[in-house]
């Protein structure tokens, strides 16, 4: 079992750990960079805890949340459960996105055994700036992946991935890919009449014992200027999770304390 401030690796590819530049790099096509980072997110199991805290309510409590899932080359599961403040605690928002399928998101208070609702999976769970479509990464499986340019983010070599032909409010992803890392150390949201709808920004990278890297901390950006701070406080990955983390109310769900 690893344990290490992290995150996710399976979520949205800024969740990953990077595990070593492929070779050839520079060489490397646009769906070639998508494959690695893809690769790399898969996962059978991981927790993680997290605050998430909006710049200019700094003394406000925070959002804590936990966020547990799974991913294989198929399926991909998703818990996001509030922890804190009492406004959201226990509320819970469960994603899935399978091959050939809706992605579908449902959400719940966990203990209540009221059935579960569906939730919108574009917009931010509990006032906190996380949207959970934005940590699943369908964007590397839309037909229309191209390199843009190189750039430099945080000292590290990075291509500029766009991403194309999604339905829905999200209609093409500008990615920022560190080849060496496996990471996106930005990503941009874009509306069908290509505004910005919100944008994801990698503010620290670390490397573990292993010399693999982590993004640390980020902010969360949306359209109006609201910026919010993701910073993960503790996690584990390959660990092997409890049958009913996904179970809905109703489905013989037992509560996880």
């Amino acid at each position: 079992m690893t344990r290490a401030r992290w995150l996710a690796a399976m979520l949205w590819p800024v969740f990953l750990l990077g595990a070593g530049a492929p070779a050839g790099s520079a060489e490397l096509s646009a769906q070639d960079l998508v494959a690695a980072v893809e690769q790399a997110t898969r996962t059978e199991g991981f927790r993680l805890r997290a605050t998430l805290a909006r710049h200019g309510e700094e003394k406000a409590e925070p959002l804590r949340v936990l966020l547990a899932g799974q991913r294989d080359e198929t399926r991909q599961r998703l818990l996001i459960r509030a922890l804190a403040p009492v406004t959201w605690h226990d509320q819970a928002i469960v994603v899935e996105a399978a091959a050939g399928a809706a992605t579908r998101a449902m959400h719940y208070r966990a203990g209540d055994e009221a059935p579960a609702t569906v939730a919108d999976v574009y917009a931010p769970v509990f006032d906190g700036g996380l949207v959970p479509w934005d940590l699943l990464g369908e964007w590397w499986r839309w037909p229309r992946q191209s390199r843009v340019r190189d750039e430099t983010v945080l000292g590290h070599d990075c291509v500029v991935v766009d991403s194309r032909g999604g339905r829905g409010p999200v209609a093409r992803v500008r990615s920022w890919i560190a080849p060496a890392l496996r990471l996106p150390l930005r990503v941009e949201f874009y509306r069908p009449d290509a505004s910005l709808l919100r944008a994801i920004r990698v503010e620290r990278v670390t490397r573990l014992a292993d010399g693999r890297a982590t993004a640390r901390v980020m902010t969360l950006m949306d359209a109006n200027g609201s910026v919010v701070r993701f910073d993960v406080y503790s996690g584990e990955n390959g660990v092997v999770l409890d049958p009913m983390t996904f179970a809905l109310p109703g489905a013989g769900r037992r509560e996880r304390r």
